[in-house]
This record gives structure tokens, sequence and C-alpha cells, in this order.
């Protein structure tokens, strides 16, 4: 099956900053501030002052296609810089300027690449410190599970040779191979793996922490790389 997403540009319109209150009525747009009431040793005065504000409604929202291609899988921005990068189920990454996606992928594995149902490129990482290095996780065309690291030669161009495979891992059926891959605040790579597939997680993978499936698993990126079960009991996250 195809799939094809315009990326789109979301506008706010007609937003007016207001002052925050110190207490909230229950009526939606509307803040009540009171002063505490005063009093003095020869006699008792109380005074309250209350003021309304209103927010203005939100008038409209305005979406702008910039951009459309087969089947995206995800979006990820490098930080502190105005480009991001969308990967393609096919085995395919792209370069979006903040305007338009490039005319050629900054990366081409399609050759590497189990495009069948679930299957595919399933997600990709940025290093959070070091802008050359790329992760991703597809599916080999053996059915196996790979995550690999691989190097940009500059913003437009990931070098296809510079795969370096951080874990490779044997899928017992064609479904929940699971998907998406992150750093950790540690800098550690976390990798979301399904249960091995199937149905009524037919492999007994969900309970089993001998098994890397049905878990979250961690990877050292820098060190030893080794896999080790961070999180199990997972269906197909």
């Amino acid at each position: 099956m195809r799939r094809t997403l315009i990326v789109l540009a979301l506008v706010s319109v007609a937003c007016a900053p207001v002052s925050e209150p110190s207490t909230t009525t229950s009526s939606i747009g509307t803040t009540t501030t009171a002063d505490a009431p005063t009093t003095s040793s020869t006699a008792a005065v109380t005074s309250t002052t209350t003021t309304t504000t209103t927010t203005p409604a939100l008038a409209s929202l305005a979406y702008e296609p910039v951009a459309e291609m087969p089947f995206p899988v995800q979006m990820t921005a490098t930080p502190g810089s105005d480009h991001a990068y969308i990967a393609t189920k096919g085995g395919r990454i792209w370069l979006y300027d903040g305007s338009s996606v490039s005319a050629e992928p900054v990366l081409d594995i399609r050759e590497r690449v189990l495009n069948q149902g679930e299957r595919g490129l399933l997600s990709i990482a940025l290093h959070p410190v070091d802008q050359t290095r790329l992760f991703t996780h597809y599916t080999a065309n053996d059915g196996d599970t790979v995550v690999s690291e691989f190097t940009f030669t500059d913003t437009s161009l990931v070098d296809p040779g510079s795969e370096r495979v951080l874990m490779r891992l044997a899928q017992p059926a064609a479904n929940h191979n699971g998907g998406m891959i992150m750093f950790n605040s540690d800098g550690a790579l976390l990798v979301a793996l399904g249960d091995g597939g199937g149905s009524n997680d037919r492999f007994g993978n969900g309970q089993n922490t001998n098994s890397l499936l049905a878990g979250l698993v961690r990877v050292q990126v820098d060190g030893d790389p080794s896999p080790t079960l961070y999180f199990y009991g997972l269906r197909n996250p």
C-alpha cells in the first residue's frame, strides 16, 4: 500500500497576550483577581477589588502545503538549525529546509531495506551532540531488525558506505517488529521493539526478560554497543 503525506505549516491567528491571574474562575476565558481583606486596630474595614479580563477567541487556523512524498514515517530536526530530515518507509531520507524537500535523498538504502507490510525503514535519530552522526532502524532483506549508524558528509548527504551496524536481531514474524528510536537523556539510544508478531503474543516474548523482543532496548552508541533490555512487556511500540 502506498501512502502520501503532505507536510503542513500551522499558523495561529488573533492571539492576544493577557496578564496571569492569581486565581481562575470556572468560566472559560475569564480570570478574576481579588485582594485579601484588610483590618485596622481601630475599626474593622474590608476592601475587595475585582478585575475581569476576557481573552479574544481564536479567529482561524491556516495550513500551507510544503511537500508531498511517499509514506513518510518520521521527521526529526537538527537542534539549533532550521532544517530537518524526513524518513520514508521505502528506505530513503530527505532534507527539509523549512520550506521544501530536497530533490534528491540525503541517504538511499532501498537495496538494503525490506519494505513490506509493517516492515521497512521505521525510524531515524540524530546524535544529540555530534551532528555528523545519523542512526537508523530498518528491516533488512532477510527480515532481521537492524540498527545502524551512518555519517554525514554535509547536511545534504550521508555516506551509504559508512554504515556501522550496532544491533541485528532476528524476527520470528513479519509484523510487530517495533519502530521508534530516540536518545535517552544519558546519551544512550533507545530502540522500540515489538513482541515478534503473530497474534496473542504467540511467541511468549511479552514477559520474557531473556528476549529483547517486546521491549525498549538500550544501546550505547559510544563504547560497547551490546544491547540491553531497558523495559519489557510491550506489544508493538
